[in-house]
């Protein structure tokens, strides 16, 4: 019987194979791709003649991509590749060769949660990476703190996608049938998560008295609320990599201003919430 690491690695080794061979992968990742190179290179274009530092071409380059996709599709990649992870095996049967093995079934689970962060993280650096490099060739070298700054933010950013990965790590472990899967974990992603953390606006706004819509993004329920919709968790990051305030998306166009350690607290949160409730359930599901 090989020990537990090693299953997971193995499972992991072969998922981020199957992973780099699936259109999924190329169409999303192609997009994601595109829509930075997109704003590596449209930016300075429009700003021509603006005279722009380098670090102000760098931070609206950044703007312009967090704006038009840059959460939407590494979100996306986390869940496609996760969303089918167990049920779509068990609806092919393959699922039953893989539980067959001398290994625990968490074993397997957590090698198919590794591949998929590892995956999107891989696309994540190299895409950005490149972009980068484009924009350092067209607009020219920064300041070594803003160097510092897109650094820290994109930590924060690759890290909020690990609750997506967590969520579509549920979902296949919830529902039998693949697309019933990728339907919630998508409507939670561009629905259902936004409702929630918007959720917090009207409780305020019928439980409280005389707090004007000033007020509001001060508010410490509204932060609350904020915080259960993962796609703010990745809002933090970016805003990061363009400023030195974290700031989230409430309701209503409303932006909180958060910390660097309430964000990875949530992200914990989300993580391992969704983690603990799919790994009890493959653990225990029946699935013969």
């Amino acid at each position: 019987m090989i020990s537990p690491t090693r299953a997971v690695y193995e499972v992991a080794r072969k998922e981020v194979m199957e992973h780099f061979r699936t259109k999924r992968m190329y169409i999303i990742g192609g997009l994601y791709a595109l829509t930075f190179l997109a704003a590596a290179i449209i930016v300075p274009v429009v700003s021509r003649g603006r005279d722009l530092s380098p670090d102000e071409s760098i931070t609206q380059v950044l703007s312009f991509y967090n704006i038009f996709g840059g959460a939407v599709f590494t979100s996306l990649l986390a869940l496609v590749f996760t969303a089918d992870a167990i049920c779509g095996e068990w609806k092919d049967r393959s699922l039953f060769l893989l539980f067959s093995k001398p290994v625990p079934r968490w074993t397997v689970l957590a090698g198919k949660v590794v591949a998929a962060f590892a995956s999107v993280l891989l696309v994540m650096v190299t895409v950005f990476t490149l972009a980068l490099a484009v924009m350092l060739v067209l607009l020219g070298l920064p300041e070594a703190a803003t160097f510092g700054q897109i650094a820290r933010g994109f930590g924060v950013f690759a890290l909020a996608v690990i609750p997506f990965v967590a969520f579509g790590t549920l979902c296949t472990a919830v529902f039998k049938s693949p697309l019933t899967s990728f339907i919630v974990a998508m409507g939670m992603r561009f629905v259902g998560f936004s409702l929630l953390s918007t959720l917090g606006f009207f409780v305020v706004l019928f439980t409280a008295e005389d707090v004007s819509f000033q007020d509001l993004g001060n508010n410490a329920l509204l932060k609350f609320f904020s915080l259960l919709n993962p796609s703010n968790l990745m809002s933090v990051g970016a805003s990061l990599m363009i400023s030195n305030q974290a700031q989230a998306e409430g309701g209503f166009g409303l932006g909180f201003a958060l910390d660097i350690p309430t964000t990875l607290l949530a992200i914990l949160f989300h993580s391992f919430v969704y983690f603990t409730i799919a790994f009890l359930i493959v653990g225990r599901r029946d699935y013969a």
